[in-house]
């Protein structure tokens, strides 16, 4: 979900990945395509479900070393995109995909396809986590924030201030707070 947001934040957060790249492309791509239903602790919160972004990945990467023709690969594509998050999975899509072979074909299929399986959000989590060690990524320039009445009041109602150097707006000043006190600079 972290290139998801970086898309969606930018300018005020940086992304990197394949991932955020087609977030930042496409803005109305689908929040799911990233999501992945976990387990609880006690299985160490072990996911449960393939993100649709790592099956459309792995579909297209089985076709292009020619272990699925372009038409199952388009029908796999298709019933991965159907599925509900919390049932996507690479054995419900082959099961979809190849309904009426047997189940050793089935089978023999499955393991050939997850042998190749791309973990597309893991290969940009490490590569974000490489940036950051080697100190590639800069903070990005954050434009200066006014603080106005509305954000200040729910600020205070929320019980959060805001940190050093941050100045009130003319509007926030002349603003009596809940229990009718004024701002004083």
């Amino acid at each position: 979900m972290g290139a998801l947001r970086a898309a969606e934040l930018f300018p005020y957060m940086q992304g990197s990945g394949l991932i955020y790249r087609w977030y930042r492309r496409y803005p109305l791509a689908p929040d799911d395509a990233v999501a992945v239903l976990h387990g609880p602790e006690v299985v160490n919160f072990a996911p449960l479900t393939s993100s649709l972004i790592d099956l459309r990945m792995t579909i297209r990467a089985a076709h292009r070393r020619g272990l699925i023709p372009v038409d199952l690969a388009a029908s796999m594509e298709l019933i991965a995109r159907n599925l509900n998050l919390r049932d996507r999975t690479l054995t419900r899509v082959i099961e979809g995909a190849l309904k009426s072979e047997d189940e050793p074909t089935a089978a023999a299929f499955q393991a050939r396809i997850q042998s190749i399986f791309v973990e597309q959000k893991r290969t940009d989590a490490l590569g974000a986590l490489q940036l950051l060690r080697a100190g590639v990524v800069a903070p990005p320039a954050v434009p200066d924030f006014t603080l106005t009445a509305a954000f200040d009041r729910d600020l205070e109602d929320a019980g959060l201030t805001l940190g050093h150097g941050q100045t009130r707006s003319a509007a926030a000043l002349d603003t009596p707070t809940s229990n009718g006190e004024i701002y004083v600079a």
